[in-house]
């Protein structure tokens, strides 16, 4: 990851908690994550040298006024204007990950076949907390490509408990035996 990224978003924790947002901003650097994930080519928009930087500026302030922080709405702006624009999900993502760290919060994503329930959440939520000792920030998405179970992510540790995996695991054990 680069310095840049880095010390841009230690600024925003910084100045977040200075303020008291940190946690309304951590659902708007999500927020704003998630749209420039699901529109790529809107971070390429605010990177094109050929807008004038005005314009770009102009672009940000108009999609996010209302909807962020001004303190978010600007930092974003000056990231846009220093040429960082394709940085941004980055930015939101370390912003989030040094929130966690400053608040002792171990972030966990479960991927599921089907979106899990709110008990479902609960108990997972509350059994990784056990183990950890810690708050939990659990994230949950849907990849329907599994037959079933659940993949958990805790931090950087992966906790295969999908269905898939347990088939791949015994169709190895079955051809490794000799009939």
């Amino acid at each position: 990851m680069s310095d840049v990224v880095k010390e841009y978003s230690r600024a925003l924790v910084s100045l977040a908690v200075d303020e008291g947002i940190a946690d309304s901003m951590l659902y708007e650097t999500r927020t704003v994550r998630r749209a420039f994930s699901e529109n790529p080519g809107y971070g390429r928009l605010l990177s094109d040298p050929q807008i004038p930087k005005e314009e770009r500026s102009a672009l940000l302030s108009e999609a996010l006024s209302g909807a962020c922080h001004p303190y978010l709405v600007n930092y974003l702006r000056m990231v846009a204007e220093r040429g960082y624009a394709r940085h941004i999900p980055t930015l939101m993502a370390e912003y989030e990950r040094l929130y966690c760290e400053q608040y002792g919060i171990v972030t966990a994503l479960a991927v599921s076949a089907v979106p899990l329930t709110e008990e479902q959440k609960r108990r997972l939520t509350d059994k990784v907390s056990e183990i950890t000792g810690r708050l939990v920030s659990l994230r949950c998405e849907v990849d329907p490509s599994l037959i079933g179970g659940v993949r958990l992510t805790v931090q950087n540790t992966l906790f295969e408990g999908s269905v898939r995996a347990k088939l791949d695991q015994l169709r190895g054990t079955l051809k490794s035996l000799t009939v």
